[in-house]
């Protein structure tokens, strides 16, 4: 018996026509079969180009026969490929289904804009012209990679654009997305794909490309946008690079990211941008990542490969907009290096033309989980917000001499996070610096150079740290294990930030400067070297000093030990609710500020080692306050002076002063232990007042 239209069909026949065309005939299946079987559709009907297909959700039909096609197809059961289809719009419901029955194969494809016998004439019918959609409520292709998974979507010059969207829940995992390359396409329609859902991408080739091995001559474009993103997996491909040599010059591609494309998450997904190998093409590639105001992410595995063919095209990488962030993943050295324009693909990331490289990118990540290999970048490059370093063990290199061209680089911004996580700079010609340094000028900090500080350390320079804001090391939910900062030396001119969990420990496995403050949080803080912070150090986790270490100020509200090294305060105090740990026998407290600083009880453990003044330094005691030594040294100009009012014990009666000739010192008050007499005084230095 033939099945009645209900007034459902109706309104789904409205949302599957095409235009404003209209088609007068909604086909139904009506029992589980075959698409070539008369007993599985509407009475003896078996649909063609100019019907509506609507399959119920208690039913399965399988396209198993070469080019059947319809002008649209609403799926709230299950529609199973084994064979080409061309069709327009497609509608699958939260119940449908709509896949291939065996893995990636080219007889399971999806035609948009080709006619059924592959020409370019103009088809018929004309549903395979214009603007089409896929709207996926249900699931699309498999539900994981590789299973189910085999659909491929072919567009053609007859298609002007394809748009897929639906509800966050849907599933979306087909095979690739590439335009149709039996055929030369000589018309001149633009083609725009615009995504507007998530999407995987399993296919083990070019999986997701504007460009195909035949001319194309309209200009294409595709468009991720914002909040939705498309992985590429099981070494899926962007974009091809004609295989077969086009007849005459092809149309321009534009890549907008506008939210994210994964390029990493099959670790070894390429990303592919070559232009057109057609003689004398002016063809013109641009990836736009980020649009000013939705934030786009390009993540890219190991494997990098940008050429241009000829001098006259163009490949524009727009990775400085605002709200852009550029991530290198894959788990592996990425070496991004200049090679001649005609150069090729040599088995490790590469960029023929390191003039195609952005000078800028507004945000940059390297995610390394797995080796302890490098992000090696081609040339001058300004991180003008953020670099974020993630990873076991990784590096960031630049300053690389790949054609003979010293390279440098400025950050705004770094973040260390995870694990084991550094970054050093590997220097083969001088650096440029944002600040001075105190290791000399920056034309010295050349790699093989042996570099001496103020107070005599040596470091042989295999790489440098330049950092021009705020480094943060991050651990998130790790409760273990240490992240690492290094380099010979590591210089970071703004604030450090250790924001590691209580556990972990953030490493400067070298000497540092930081230009700023420094503020260890609830983990542990590890200083291998000789360390200065010129601001303020404040700590709220552990800190057992391993070598001196020179501080503006420190406020202490954990544990922090001196041990016997030396810990100096250049202008400031020691506060905070937590004393300092000392030690009778060992270590050193030094002050050597310009203005008046305060020493007070409260805030040490107990009794120390010793007590160093420096001239041009006035120190006041607050509480009772017991050293071993007290001494005098000469860093400025000026007298030495301690304002004791009877507070500060010497339990040696020896106090000393190493002080250059014409620098004095001076003692408001007795000092508890020691009289002038046990007072060790060089020639040429006299004391103005010890007030015994």
């Amino acid at each position: 018996m033939k099945t009645k239209i209900i007034t459902t069909f109706f309104i789904l026949f409205a949302m599957l026509s095409v235009g404003n065309r209209v088609y007068a005939t909604t086909i139904t299946a009506v029992a589980t079969g075959n698409w070539s079987a008369t007993s599985t559709w509407d009475g003896a009907t078996v649909p063609t180009a100019t019907d509506s297909v609507v399959v119920p959700s208690a039913y399965t039909v399988t396209i198993d026969a070469a080019n059947y096609t319809c002008h649209g197809i609403y799926v709230a059961g299950t529609v199973s490929m084994t064979n080409t289809f061309y069709v327009g719009n497609i509608n699958i419901a939260s119940t449908g289904k709509f896949y291939a029955s065996t893995g990636n194969s080219s007889s399971k494809t999806l035609y948009w804009g080709v006619t059924n016998t592959g020409t370019p004439a103009t088809p018929t019918p004309n549903h395979l012209a214009g603007g089409m959609k896929i709207t996926v409520d249900g699931q699309f292709g498999g539900t994981v990679a590789g299973t189910n998974d085999g659909i491929a979507i072919n567009y053609g010059e007859l298609a002007t654009s394809l748009t897929i969207d639906g509800v966050s829940t849907a599933t979306n995992f087909i095979s690739r997305f590439i335009p149709y390359g039996n055929v030369e396409q000589p018309t001149s329609t633009d083609f725009n794909l615009n995504i507007k859902q998530n999407l995987y991408i399993s296919n083990s080739g070019y999986a997701l490309s504007l460009q195909n091995n035949k001319k194309f001559v309209g200009s294409r474009t595709m468009t991720i946008f914002p909040g939705y993103k498309v992985t590429l997996i099981a070494n899926g491909r962007l974009h091809t690079n004609n295989s077969t040599t086009p007849t005459a010059d092809e149309g321009n591609v534009t890549y907008n990211i506008y939210g994210t494309l994964d390029l990493a998450t099959g670790n070894t997904t390429y990303f592919d941008l070559y232009t057109t190998n057609f003689a004398g093409s002016t063809q013109t590639i641009t990836v736009n990542v980020g649009n000013g105001t939705n934030y786009g992410v390009l993540k890219l595995g190991r494997n990098i490969n940008i050429k241009r063919y000829y001098e006259a095209q163009a490949i524009n990488l727009n990775w400085n907009n605002p709200n852009s962030r550029i991530v290198f993943g894959g788990n592996g050295a990425i070496s991004l290096l200049s090679t001649a324009c005609s150069g090729y693909y040599n088995g490790s990331a590469y960029v023929d033309d390191a003039r195609i490289f952005p000078s800028a990118i507004r945000n940059l990540s390297y995610e390394n989980l797995v080796t302890t290999a490098a992000l090696t970048l081609p040339r001058k490059v300004t991180v003008t917000d953020t670099l974020y370093m993630n990873g076991y063990g990784h590096k960031l290199l630049v300053g690389t001499t790949a054609d003979g061209t010293a390279r440098t680089v400025t950050l705004g911004k770094l973040f260390s996070m995870n694990n084991n996580a550094y970054v050093v700079t590997g220097v083969s010609s001088p650096l440029t610096t944002v600040t001075s340094t105190t290791l000399g000028a920056a034309g010295t900090w050349v790699k093989g150079a042996t570099l001496t500080d103020a107070s005599g350390n040596t470091f042989y320079c295999d790489s440098v740290g330049l950092y021009a804001g705020t480094v943060v090391f991050q651990s998130g939910t790790a409760t273990s294990g240490y992240e690492e900062l290094t380099g010979a030396p590591v210089k970071v001119t703004g604030n450090t930030i250790n924001n590691i969990s209580n556990g972990c420990t953030g490493r400067f496995s070298a000497a540092a400067y930081i230009g700023g403050n420094l503020t260890n949080g609830a983990g542990t803080l590890y200083l291998a070297f000789p360390s200065t912070v010129t601001g303020t150090f404040t700590n709220g986790g552990t800190v057992s000093l391993n070598r001196d270490l020179s501080v503006g100020s420190l406020v202490n509200t954990g544990s922090f030990a001196i041990n016997t090294n030396m810990l100096t305060l250049t202008s400031g105090n020691i506060t905070g609710s937590s004393p300092i740990t000392l030690s009778p026998s060992s270590g050193y407290l030094q002050f050597s500020g310009t203005t008046e600083q305060t020493l007070s009880a409260g805030n040490l453990s107990g009794a120390m080692n010793e007590l160093r003044v420096a001239a041009g330094s006035k120190l006041s005691i607050s509480g009772s306050v017991t050293t071993t030594t007290l001494t005098l040294f000469s860093t400025g100009s000026g007298t030495a002076t301690i304002l004791d009012n009877g507070n500060l014990t010497v339990t040696t009666a020896n106090i000393k002063q190493y002080l250059a000739s014409g620098r004095n010192w001076y003692i408001s008050s007795p000092v508890t232990g020691a009289t002038s007499s046990a007072i060790t005084t060089a020639t040429g230095n006299s004391m103005v007042s010890y007030n015994e």
